[in-house]
């Protein structure tokens, strides 16, 4: 999935879905871009700025889905269909990720007391949290080596905060380094719909949106 050319700012209305609909009821008010769960993403070219949560929120799925969550979602036929539990086809981790070239400042201002892991973590910090968070779960079997195993790559991103939670490890080794994860993964190929008139002369990355 590419994302690309937008503007993702001051990303803080409430968050106004009901408790029976777990899981989106509980994601953090003020967050930019959530990636959960999935792999092969190229985020570039994007603003984004002043979400109060967290910019940039980079996780597993069970980081991002409680267990005690995951039961209030029955109540929501929804919610049941979404948030299937014990699901083997549904594979958790977040890996080859690449956000390069996007303007990131100012997030993490104001978390969502809401969450526990955000309010935890905000406390631990000093009241606030940097613009990307990763929680650092890593899939054993997926064979890469290293300190960045899952290949988060993060680079020119104006001057963007980062902290690993280390999620895995009860958030006992963080890691605020972005050198770490100066990475670069090869260039995701654009979505061409033909039945989407192109007018630009570009094809589909001359717009804003994701493909």
């Amino acid at each position: 999935m590419r994302v690309f050319k937008n503007q993702i700012v001051d990303n803080n209305t409430p968050n106004f879905a009901p408790k029976s609909l777990g899981p989106i009821h509980n994601l953090p008010t003020g967050t930019g871009i959530y990636v959960m769960a999935i792999k092969e993403v190229e985020a570039f070219g994007n603003r984004i700025q002043g979400n109060n949560t967290v910019n940039v929120f980079l996780i597993h799925y069970k980081t991002g889905v409680a267990e005690g969550v995951q039961e209030t979602a029955a109540s929501s036929e929804i919610t049941r269909q979404i948030f299937a539990p014990q699901d083997n086809r549904y594979y958790p981790f977040v890996q080859q990720v690449a956000f390069h070239d996007n303007d990131i400042s100012g997030g993490g201002k104001s978390p969502d007391g809401r969450i526990a892991v955000m309010k935890q973590m905000a406390a631990a910090l000093g009241g606030g949290l940097p613009d990307i968070l990763y929680d650092g779960m890593v899939d054993p079997a997926w064979g890469h080596k290293g300190e960045n195993p899952a290949q988060i790559c993060l680079t020119n991103n104006a001057a963007a905060s980062f902290l690993n939670f280390d999620a895995a490890g009860s958030m006992k080794h963080p890691v605020k380094d972005l050198r770490k994860y100066a990475c670069t993964l090869p260039a995701l190929a654009g979505v061409s719909i033909p039945q989407v008139t192109d007018t630009s002369g570009e094809g589909a990355a001359k717009g804003a949106g994701s493909n």
